[in-house]
């Protein structure tokens, strides 16, 4: 097996209202070393949900392995994490 370079961390889909855009700045590094031919390997976790696909059609797309992408059910996901709500400035939502 030829030596790849390892990558981890996230792997988030940025939602801009009308378009969402698969990201984060690991992924974009692991991305941007397929789009060079060099062998690469991002370890990452994604749900089981359209997001999750999103982000695994994303590693379709580029070439990249799948290998180190690993899923996990909503549910699952929801009992191991707790919600994180960010309010910026009086007029944020």
């Amino acid at each position: 097996m030829s030596e790849r370079i390892l990558i981890f961390g996230e792997t988030l889909l940025d939602d801009f209202g009308a378009r969402q855009v698969v990201g984060g700045a690991p992924f974009n590094v692991a991305r941007n070393l397929a789009a060079f031919g060099q062998p690469q390997i991002m370890v990452t976790r994604v749900g089981q949900d359209p997001a999750g696909e999103a982000v695994r059609n994303e590693f379709t797309r580029f070439s990249m392995s799948p290998e180190g992408v690993q899923s996990e059910s909503i549910e699952s996901n929801h009992k191991q994490r707790k919600k994180c709500l960010t309010r910026l400035g009086p007029a944020a939502v």
